[in-house]
């Protein structure tokens, strides 16, 4: 059975002082019974044994968890402005950097501008979701994947331009 193997490997890792990980709690019915079948159904828990539990907000999680607990909160960032910042932040070292990615020696003088220009609008498509679906087909999340991705074409486009293209502002 696999739930009981499951839980005898959970009840093994509390005893012994090791970590167990439940995703997306949130998404499940009984959130009690689903910590009891992690945590191996209560008994002797090891001083050392952590239970790492990741979820959206709900408001069905319930209170004793919460309360006995060490809470991480990442939330986006509200604003154009945050957005930017926070990219900036996780971009990798040397994004910005006159070459076209990191440690490749094409040079292409518009490179920031156009990173800059990328982020500006990944930030205003970010912004855009409180909207919905308004003015778009669909719901879409534009998220941190679809930026390096067109970061990615942008970097195949200028890698195929003719080393004579000029590249003009405007």
């Amino acid at each position: 059975n696999k739930n009981n193997s499951n839980k005898n490997k959970n009840s093994s890792n509390n005893n012994s002082g090791n970590a167990a990980a439940s995703s997306n709690i949130n998404a499940n019915v009984n959130i009690n019974v689903a910590t009891t079948t992690t945590t191996g159904g209560g008994g002797d828990i090891h001083q050392e044994f952590r239970l790492w539990v990741t979820s959206m907000p709900c408001t069905t999680f319930p209170d004793a968890i919460l309360q006995g607990s060490i809470k991480v909160v990442v939330e986006p960032p509200i604003g154009i402005r945050a957005k930017m910042k926070r990219m900036l932040a996780d971009a990798p070292e040397g994004t910005l950097d006159d070459g076209v990615w990191p440690g490749e020696p094409l040079y292409a003088p518009s490179w920031r501008r156009l990173v800059f220009s990328c982020m500006l609008l990944h930030s205003l498509l970010q912004e855009r979701r409180k909207f919905g679906s308004l003015g778009w087909n669909a719901v879409y999340d534009f998220s941190a994947g679809d930026f390096r991705c067109a970061l990615k074409t942008l970097r195949e486009f200028l890698l195929d331009l003719p080393s004579e293209a000029e590249v003009r502002k405007g």
